[in-house]
Parts: structure tokens; C-alpha cells; sequence
């Protein structure tokens, strides 16, 4: 993993911890929007690999 990513991980999950402490409802809508994604991610991702 490069260190840009490794940044930009690390920014995320920072930003991530000081919102559930800040705003914890608006915290769960950009976790679920973000685990919405991933998941449609996964699924496209599986398909190209299927075909």
C-alpha cells in the first residue's frame, strides 16, 4: 500500500472517529452511504471477474 493511501486512510478514520463523537446521526449516514458503495464496488468488481 502506498503512503498516499496509507494517508488517506488514516484521514478517513480520524475524520470518521470526530464525527461519531461530533455528530453521531450524521455519522451513521456517511458510513452507511460509504459501506453502499463498497458493496456495489464488490458486486461490479465480482462481475467483471464472472465474465
Amino acid at each position: 500500500m502506498s503512503k498516499a493511501t496509507q494517508r488517506r486512510e488514516k484521514k478517513l478514520a480520524q475524520d470518521l472517529r470526530n464525527l461519531a463523537v461530533s455528530n453521531p446521526a450524521r455519522f451513521v449516514h456517511e458510513w452507511d452511504t460509504m459501506l453502499r458503495y463498497w458493496t456495489l464496488e464488490a458486486i461490479r468488481r465480482g462481475l467483471l471477474a464472472a465474465a
